[in-house]
């Protein structure tokens, strides 16, 4: 049993770890990573798949710096804003030949070099930069723009009926209730709120000075309200049907309306959830690249 054990590891590993070396000698780094860490996964120790592994992510590795964003909109903070989402998101990435500069060298650098103003590289100094940062690439962001939407409060006045309760006494003396109805007003109010943002993400190869990838990337959001408002006991209130009598069925769509949320979320809420959005699109077509870059 322990040879057949043996045996089977033998099996496994043998051939992913010889279609490894063929993709390590082909320059296919992302695909000898992925067989070497298979075999690594079944045995830990199989011939020198830990030591290759670890030189394909050295030689596959993929260096992006951020330059600091523009900001195109009225919203005040929103290229920090998105630079530190899209950063943080990047260094979360589950690719593991993506890496980012650290900040506080790259500014610096950056800084020297002007480029945290004009964001402008020729060949020569993408080059020079490239080597100072230790990357192979800049990632150049701006915010296009940033669209909120309010509607105004939308108020219908609706007819409804209130029941309450009549007493009298019936023929043997005995004192009952009846239930009617009378006609009492009630309001139904609607809003909506729209946030929509546009961003464009450039990346630019720092050996080159050309760009190897830009997009152009939308995200909204959308909120809305709708409820109603009574000024009675809303215990007691219904609805009234199509032909103006009382809508006994309809009192638990009613009751809902009255207790549902009456505000908007807040604009800098839905913002935020916005840039969340377009940041992990953002990764996203990072991370795509990447693949086509390192196959």
């Amino acid at each position: 049993f322990e040879d057949a054990a043996k045996w089977s590891h033998i099996a496994y590993c043998e051939p992913r770890y010889r279609q490894a070396k063929v993709h390590f000698e082909g320059g296919e780094w992302r695909s000898a990573h992925q067989l070497f860490s298979e075999v690594i996964a079944r045995d830990s120790d199989f011939k020198e798949a830990q030591n290759l592994r670890e030189e394909t992510l050295s030689n596959g590795l993929f260096t992006i710096a951020l330059l600091p964003f523009e900001n195109g909109s009225n919203r005040s903070g929103l290229d920090s804003k998105f630079r530190s989402y899209v950063e943080q998101a990047l260094m979360q990435s589950s690719d593991p030949f993506l890496e980012v500069v650290d900040r506080e060298n790259q500014a610096l650098i950056l800084q020297e070099q002007q480029l945290a103003l004009s964001g402008v590289l020729n060949s020569n100094s993408a080059i020079e930069v490239g080597e100072l940062l230790g990357a192979q690439t800049l990632l150049k962001g701006q915010v296009v723009n940033c669209e909120v939407v309010t509607s105004n409060f939308q108020r219908e006045d609706k007819q409804g009926y209130e029941s309450y309760r009549v007493a009298r006494i019936t023929e043997e003396g005995k004192k009952v209730y009846d239930k009617k109805y009378r006609p009492v007003p009630y309001r139904e109010v609607s809003a909506n709120r729209q946030v929509r943002i546009t961003f464009r993400v450039t990346l630019i190869s720092l050996e080159t000075g050309q760009n190897v990838m830009s997009e152009m990337l939308s995200a909204e959001t959308f909120d809305s309200v709708r409820f109603a408002e009574y000024g009675g006991d809303h215990n007691n209130v219904f609805p009234s049907n199509k032909i103006g009598g009382v809508n006994r069925m309809g009192k638990r769509g009613l009751e809902a309306l009255l207790n549902a949320r009456k505000t908007l979320s807040e604009e800098s809420v839905m913002v935020n959830n916005t840039v969340e959005v377009l940041t992990g699109d953002i990764r996203n077509q990072i991370e795509i690249k990447l693949h086509a870059l390192i196959p």
